[in-house]
């Protein structure tokens, strides 16, 4: 690792991005406390992709080791939440160092285990499970508020919809019906009998029921 590019670049940072300068304090605090023999890495601050908060490389096209970069989309979050993100990502730098490092997605069993230890555990996916103690303890002590809450893992993956939890339209003359979500209106007609389906599950709003009055008044005029 080539510590002397790194050190340059961070005092660079530092003098030039207020934003930077703040992170690196963070960094070196985190580093201090959970990741004692770990190096300095280089740390950047720049768009990436979408669901994407951060990510770690081990060298990078500017032949920086060791970079991570924090995804500017997601600059909103609590501070606590980005502090998170550092450790997390300093926790795939440990294991480049020191232990066995997955293929993607790269959240192995160790790499779990060891996010578990901080406080800040993490599915198979890299997706966060919450933040609970040592971490929000730390957090406190340098004035941090955060509280201690966990997500269920099956909260992360995107549950199939099936037709149990859309509702029914009919336009009253066949069996057949369109399924939609609740609170989705739908402006659709039957080729039958050229009638729109309506909800077989609760009453529209006034607003909507007249609009498609009009609609059907469009349609009575020129059949389908």
């Amino acid at each position: 690792m080539n510590t002397d590019i790194n050190a340059s670049l961070r005092a660079h940072q530092v003098e030039h991005s207020e934003a930077l300068a703040v992170l690196h304090r963070h960094l070196r605090l985190i580093i201090d406390r959970f990741y004692p023999n770990v190096p300095l890495p280089a740390l950047s601050f720049e768009q990436d992709r979408l669901g994407v908060l951060g990510t770690y490389r081990e060298q990078d096209g500017l032949a920086l080791c060791h970079r991570i970069n924090l995804n500017t989309l997601y600059v909103d979050r609590p501070f606590a939440d980005i502090l998170r993100t550092i450790a997390h990502e300093l926790g795939h730098l440990w294991q480049s160092l020191y232990g066995r490092p997955a293929k993607p997605p790269y959240h192995n069993k160790e790499f779990q285990d060891k996010m578990l230890e901080l406080g800040i555990p993490c599915s198979s996916k890299g997706h966060s499970l919450g933040i609970q103690e040592p971490f929000v303890s730390f957090l406190k002590e340098l004035g941090i508020e955060t509280d201690l809450f966990l997500f269920k893992q099956e909260k992360l993956a995107i549950p199939r919809q099936s037709r149990s939890r859309l509702k029914p339209w009919s336009c009253g003359c066949v069996k057949a019906k369109v399924w939609a979500s609740a609170g989705v209106v739908v402006v659709a007609a039957c080729l039958k009998c050229s009638k729109l389906f309506q909800p077989q599950y609760a009453h529209l709003p006034i607003d909507i029921l007249e609009t498609l009055r009009e609609v059907q008044k469009l349609i009575d005029k020129e059949p389908l």
